[in-house]
């Protein structure tokens, strides 16, 4: 399945390219496949029709990935700060992304965009082998639960989750009298490329401290590692309780990293208006 974007001929001043197959920029991002585990899953199921990725290979390796046909489009950099650079230099560089990048590239990526709510988060990673199952009474969800799982997002999350989300994913939820007390649920599930990423977690506040959140948790991850054999979550850096909850169940650090809105400079505006591809 190609993958879109202008081509771009590499000169001494820029060596960033364009990659047209699916299975070479695959092959570029399982180099840190546990830090690019969404844009792995999304770039495959279902596969992706406009996603725009280049490569440069002049110093390390660095890639970066703008899908767009998907929920929350975003623009992921990886590798060398140098290789980002050319790339978004290269016109890989939509004026407007939700960013994710690495401490080490803040440099760069924040030279062409401003930030906006930029987020340290970590990427945590858990296997079979190490995973460790709490046991509850936690019950597979289906699209019938919708109502119920959007009415407890409401309570602090903005999210909404439609019917075939959850038929299509892996939720599972508590029961506390007679209402969904907790729940957990996936943002990507790719069992073609064996990752699975665990997401909107959420207890009420009438319910906390009792582990609902690990047992919904644990149960996402068991279904999940049955068919993946990387599962993955991000948790906000300062989020100690929650850490520690997924710590429980095997999950370890992988990456400390950046979510952020994003859009242009200024002077990376002005270089778009005047033709030029970016104003130094």
């Amino acid at each position: 399945m190609p993958v879109s974007g202008a081509a771009t001929s590499a000169t001494r001043e820029n060596a960033a390219r364009s990659l047209t197959v699916t299975e070479e920029v695959l092959a570029y991002l399982e180099r840190d496949r546990i830090y690019a585990a969404y844009a792995i899953a999304q770039l495959t199921d279902p596969p992706s029709k406009k996603t725009q990725a280049m490569v440069d290979e002049s110093q390390a390796p660095a890639i970066c990935v703008h899908l767009k046909d998907v929920e929350l489009p975003f623009l992921l950099s990886m590798g060398d700060q140098q290789g980002v650079a050319s790339i978004l230099s290269a016109g890989l560089c939509p004026w407007q992304a939700y960013l994710v990048y690495k401490p080490d590239q803040a440099g760069v990526v924040e030279s062409f965009y401003r930030p906006y709510r930029r987020t340290a988060m970590l990427r945590m990673h858990v296997t079979q082998d190490a995973f460790l199952p709490v046991e509850g009474d936690a019950v597979r969800l289906t699209g019938l639960h919708a109502s119920k799982v959007n009415q407890l997002y409401t309570t602090e999350m903005s999210c909404h989750i439609y019917p075939r989300q959850i038929d299509m994913g892996v939720y599972y939820g508590i029961w506390r009298d007679g209402r969904l007390a907790a729940v957990a649920g996936t943002h990507v599930v790719s069992p073609g490329q064996g990752i699975g990423a665990v997401g909107n977690v959420l207890t009420h506040a009438l319910y906390r401290g009792a582990g609902c959140a690990a047992i919904c948790t644990s149960a996402v991850t068991q279904e999940l590692l049955g068919y993946c054999r990387d599962v993955v979550l991000n948790v906000k850096e300062d989020n100690i309780a929650a850490r520690r909850v997924y710590e429980r169940l095997g999950y370890r650090e992988h990456c400390l990293y950046f979510e952020a809105f994003g859009t242009w400079r200024l002077r990376r505006f002005l270089g778009w208006l005047t033709g030029r591809r970016f104003v130094t």
